[in-house]
């Protein structure tokens, strides 16, 4: 009896995901950032690093989610390379430990508004607000540089299509020590403590 002794890790290669990505929409963020929404059989990584072609090199960062009984995976995620709009011609492939290469498509189509957005995520059974909190913590912070203004300001635009104007909060003083007094109404604020969202530089949260 013989047994066939493996590669050592050295000298295996990477291997591609068998099932890659099939790309929905994409939307430019600005020069060096766009955002893509999709689907796959299996969950892309969260945080990778991204190659474009053979020798042009990014970072993706997505959160993924699945509905009961459905084996599809759903995903948002952003990619971020220098001239994105270009480099992602050039087929994107993404990296995260181990010997696996997660293949994303070309995506045609890229839109620089974010009208089409909802839809798209509202039809894949997505929790909004589980994907602005997403999407703020990745674009506040992202892996290389700083947060643009054109990044702030469509943070600003999903939060503001995402939520419901149903009501008024004004400040009343600020007591000695720390917090604010705040009085208002909505229809659908419940009792009990709430996260506010204060819309500033960095969309702080009280």
């Amino acid at each position: 009896m013989t047994r066939r002794s493996r590669p050592a890790a050295a000298d295996r290669q990477p291997r591609a995901v068998e099932a890659s990505a099939t790309g929905s929409l994409a939307i430019l963020l600005d020069r060096d950032a766009m955002l893509v929404v999709g689907s796959c059989p299996a969950a892309p990584p969260a945080s990778a690093d991204a190659t474009f072609g053979t020798s042009v090199t990014g970072a993706w960062r997505a959160m993924s989610w699945s509905r009961p009984g459905d084996n599809t995976h759903h995903f948002i995620g952003i990619l971020w390379a220098e001239n994105i709009v270009r480099t992602h011609t050039m087929g994107t492939t993404l990296r995260s430990g181990g010997d696996e290469i997660f293949a994303l498509p070309e995506f045609v189509r890229i839109e620089v508004d974010i009208a089409p957005l909802l839809p798209q995520l509202k039809e894949a059974g997505t929790d909004l607000a589980a994907v602005f909190d997403f999407l703020r913590r990745t674009l506040l912070s992202p892996p290389a540089g700083e947060a643009s203004g054109r990044t702030r300001r469509f943070l600003f635009g999903f939060l503001n299509a995402i939520s419901s104007h149903d009501g008024f909060i004004e400040i009343l003083g600020r007591p000695e020590g720390a917090g604010l007094m705040l009085q208002g109404w909505s229809v659908h604020l419940h009792s009990g403590p709430a996260d506010i969202i204060v819309v500033g530089p960095g969309f702080d949260f009280e």
